[in-house]
């Protein structure tokens, strides 16, 4: 074997044991944290098993109908309650009308004591407001109301939240022209909508427990479902009665809070 020969057949080691060493680090990288439902119906759809704590989630009612508008809230504020539990911080809730009902958020499982209210004066200022949030890192959860929310200010709040390693989560309120929330591009992780669904009905007369139909309307990298959940409790957690995926979840390793 000659001298230049040789040097090729060590280059090429060389490269190989740098494309094995990348290989080793990708494969040795922990999985994102997410926060599960405690239900497999649901957990078994979403790809890592959750919501993932470094991420965008977009959520609105089915319809402008102010049932739907009211769970879709309370949906919102059970995820931001179990979020800002798990790593026991404060949230930011970031406004653009009148402020959340406190005894119906504690219903859900946020305590209002656990969260700052900020007033927003235009959605440009309550995106702003959410990014800074977000970049801080020293929140437990960032929710906004925002009616419209483009691809690019979707983008750049995703990215505020891997950057803090803080969830955001974006409440998509209807708008007087009656357009549904949800039909602009989004870079959000998940997408979802409430609406509200017939309560079972009881042995005698009274009020059931609230019902919710629940969609996935869409997930990064994975497919879709539809349930009907009985409303959160005071833990935060939906009760699935039924549901039907679009199919299997995409599975993968997941470190589950």
């Amino acid at each position: 074997m000659d001298q230049t020969t040789s040097a090729k057949l060590d280059t090429l080691r060389a490269l190989q044991a740098k494309v094995d060493g990348i290989g080793s680090q990708a494969r040795s990288e922990p999985a994102p944290l997410v926060l599960p439902f405690e239900d497999q119906a649901i957990d078994g759809v979403l790809r890592w098993g959750g919501l993932k704590l470094c991420g965008l989630h977009e959520v609105a009612a089915a319809s402008n109908a102010q049932g739907s508008e009211a769970a879709a809230t309370a949906f919102v504020a059970g995820i931001a309650g179990r979020f800002g539990r798990m790593v026991r911080k404060t949230s930011v809730w970031v406004i653009r009308r009148e402020l959340p009902f406190g005894p119906g958020l504690q219903r859900c499982g946020l305590d209002p004591a656990d969260v700052f209210f900020a007033q927003a004066s235009s959605d440009d200022e309550a995106l702003a407001v959410m990014e800074d949030c977000l970049r801080d890192g020293s929140l437990g959860c960032v929710v906004g109301e925002v009616p419209k929310v483009d691809l690019t200010a979707s983008r750049r709040l995703q990215l505020a939240a891997e950057a803090g390693q803080t969830p955001a989560l974006v409440l998509k309120r209807w708008g007087r022209r009656g357009v549904c929330p949800l039909n602009e591009l989004s870079g959000a992780v998940t997408r979802w909508r409430v609406a509200a669904a017939p309560s079972e009905p009881l042995p005698c007369p009274g009020i059931g427990r609230p019902r919710w139909r629940l969609d996935l309307a869409r997930q990064r990298g994975g497919t879709g479902g539809s349930w009907t959940v009985e409303a959160c409790d005071e833990r935060g957690l939906p009760t699935v009665v039924s549901g039907v995926s679009e199919g299997a979840g995409a599975g993968g390793n997941r470190r589950v809070a």
